[in-house]
């Protein structure tokens, strides 16, 4: 994935200086290789994310969606065989075919019956798994959120370099006049060259800010699907879980159900998921 990185920010910044030799940006960007090599760098990690990372992140999403869809099916069917009971049961099982086991969502189910096998007459406390399941969600989609943040950065990076550059390369001199006074029009040209300069090294902030803005908005649509899909398990779970494991009657009936090694789930075996 660096590499993937490191060779998009090579190609769009090899286009700008390309187009910059040629004479064709001229209008658009001012004539200098610092600004140039900022804003590339800023829009190659730009487009890398958008056109890898949050598509990316877009299908874990929709990976998630199906497996909730398959847990909306088994719990909600009235019309399937089987009671409340033997739905719960299966689920515990992990008997429920449509739920992909690769998702987050299977890693939330198998855990909460891992907790309630390992101690039946503790009452499940919802509030703690929703937590982690939005956390995993999250992280799944956080490399959009670091991506945005590093964006304005880059620009404050190669704002304060080209300040830098720009005041080492002004001849302060020029203002004392042959008298030994200040020469007038000599400061006014200087400080002309040197707010040019700034002007052009806040370009980069620029950019980056517009970088941000396009990945937060991204993010902040990943951030709405997620809390979406946890209040939907939460909703699930309260009404057609949780009555039966807190239950400590049903809850012996369920376990009869189950098979003796349920209390051993292998939680190694789900312990990383795909991207």
């Amino acid at each position: 994935m660096t590499v993937l990185v490191l060779w998009s920010h090579a190609i769009l910044l090899a286009i700008l200086i390309t187009l910059h030799l040629q004479g064709w940006i001229d209008l658009l960007l001012p004539a200098s290789m610092l600004v140039l090599t900022g804003i590339g760098l800023i829009a190659a990690n730009l487009i890398y994310h958008l056109l890898y990372t949050t598509p990316r992140c877009s299908l874990m999403l929709d990976r998630e969606r199906r497996a909730l869809a398959a847990l909306r099916r088994h719990l909600d069917n009235e019309q399937q065989t089987g009671t409340p009971h033997d739905r719960v049961v299966a689920l515990f099982q992990e008997n429920v075919p449509e739920l992909n086991e690769n998702t987050v969502l299977a890693r939330f189910l198998r855990r909460l019956a891992l907790s309630k096998a390992s101690n039946p007459l503790y009452p499940l406390d919802l509030g703690s798994f929703s937590a982690l399941l939005e956390s995993q969600l999250k992280r799944r989609t956080s490399e959009i959120s670091l991506a945005a943040s590093y964006q304005p950065r880059y620009g404050l990076f190669f704002t304060f370099l080209g300040v830098s550059v720009g005041l080492g390369t002004v001849d302060f001199s020029t203002i004392v006049g042959d008298t030994g006074g200040a020469d007038v029009a000599a400061g006014l040209i200087v400080a002309g060259q040197v707010l040019s300069g700034i002007g052009m090294a806040v370009l980069t902030s620029l950019a980056g800010m517009a970088g941000n803005i396009i990945l937060s908005r991204h993010q902040d649509a990943f951030d709405r699907a997620v809390g979406g899909m946890v209040d939907e398990v939460e909703v699930l779970m309260l009404t057609r879980v949780l009555p039966l494991v807190n239950d400590d009657t049903e809850m012996a009936l369920i376990r009869q159900d189950m098979p003796t090694n349920t209390a051993a789930i292998d939680e190694s075996r789900f312990s990383t998921l795909p991207a």
